[in-house]
């Protein structure tokens, strides 16, 4: 896997500063930790995200922020995923707060 992202379509236009927090992702049925702090950003400056698994991050952009404005240790690959592993379902359970 290379890339993996939970997305909200006009976040940014209808919903400014909010974060998203990641309460649980389960893959194939079965709970995952995270490992890291995710973190909220916008590449277009109209899609709210949050990384789950980004190879291509290399840095937390300009305008990564997290839910409790701790801006420390921030990832883009939260999501541990095994060599070879088919990801057949992903659910995520998440919290959109206001800033």
């Amino acid at each position: 896997m290379l890339f993996s992202a939970l997305g909200i379509y006009n976040g940014e236009k209808f919903f400014p500063g909010y974060t998203i927090s990641i309460d649980e992702v389960k893959v194939n049925g079965e709970v995952r930790e995270l490992s890291g702090k995710e973190y909220t950003c916008s590449d277009d400056g109209n899609c709210t995200r949050v990384n789950l698994y980004n190879q291509w991050v290399t840095s937390v952009p300009d305008d990564g922020r997290h839910a409790d404005g701790d801006n420390s240790g921030l990832s883009a690959t939260v999501l541990s995923v095994k060599d070879n592993e088919i990801l057949s379902t992903l659910e995520i359970t998440f919290t959109y707060s206001a800033p």
